[in-house]
């Protein structure tokens, strides 16, 4: 029983075995002809910075990279960003493609399941084309539709004073006035 080929390895030479013609049938598959014209990447100089911190000592050689106002490490992300451009420069059309297809397939508008809460129906949507939420509330009136609805709060209001909003969470708390 020892010399019978086990499952994974049944599975695995096959896999292998139609890797090869399955590979062959991409569009973009790579050939030894494309190896010359393939751009190198940049390599990340070597700068040890040595920590020690809670007893122990520990060695970053890139720490360099971390200060936003180096020129060295401006060039280094320049040259990698360019890189990165290079290699998916075949590819582009096809990325192009799926990011159509996928906003096409995404919900233009979105909305939450409503909240019951102290007599009104809380909601949280994105209306379409918007890229923040709108937190809305109306009474409710179990299950009469009709309610006139009240904005409790337009994210994209407050959003437009600033380059980038972001609401974690909300929560609402009754309105008590004496």
């Amino acid at each position: 029983m020892h010399g019978l080929p086990t499952r994974r390895r049944f599975g695995l030479g096959l896999a292998a075995a139609g890797a090869r013609p399955l590979a062959s049938r991409w569009p973009l598959a790579f050939t030894s002809a494309d190896a010359a014209e393939t751009p190198v990447g940049p390599i990340a100089p070597v700068v040890p910075k040595t920590f020690a911190e809670f007893g122990r000592v520990r060695v970053d050689n890139y720490d360099w990279l971390r200060d936003r106002n180096d020129p060295r490490a401006i060039a280094y992300l320049d040259a990698e960003n360019a890189y990165a451009e290079a290699r998916l420069e075949p590819i582009k059309p096809l990325v192009e493609q799926l990011a159509t297809e996928m906003k096409t397939r995404a919900a233009q508008e979105d909305a939450s399941v409503p909240t019951a809460d102290n007599g009104y129906l809380y909601e949280r949507r994105f209306a379409q084309e918007a890229q923040y939420p709108l937190i809305a509330r109306r009474k409710d009136a179990h299950g009469v539709e009709g309610e006139e609805e009240e904005i409790v709060l337009d994210v994209g209001a407050l959003a437009s004073s600033h380059p980038q909003q972001y609401l974690r969470f909300h929560c609402h708390r009754p309105v008590t006035r004496r």
